[in-house]
């Protein structure tokens, strides 16, 4: 489970990014932010429903990157 974590953690936070912006400065800041929150709040979710941690963290950055790449569709975000 560990190399899902890592290869999740490389690459859905970059995906995440490029969704929403073009310039490399701003592609770090959001992709940073991403993979910082949903660290945080995997881990916070794993230690209230008593579930592992690694999975919680996956499972969330799975969620994220399904609906942010909806909300770009749906909204037609620039």
């Amino acid at each position: 489970m560990r190399w899902i974590l890592v290869y999740f953690f490389m690459i859905i936070p970059a995906a995440c990014a490029v969704i929403f912006s073009q310039s490399i400065k701003t592609r770090l800041m959001i992709g940073w932010s991403v993979g910082f929150l949903a660290s945080l709040s995997g881990m916070i979710i794993s230690y209230d429903f008593d579930l592992p941690s690694a999975a919680s963290v996956v499972c969330l950055l799975a969620v994220i990157l399904i609906v942010l790449s909806l909300a770009k569709i749906f909204l037609r975000i620039k």
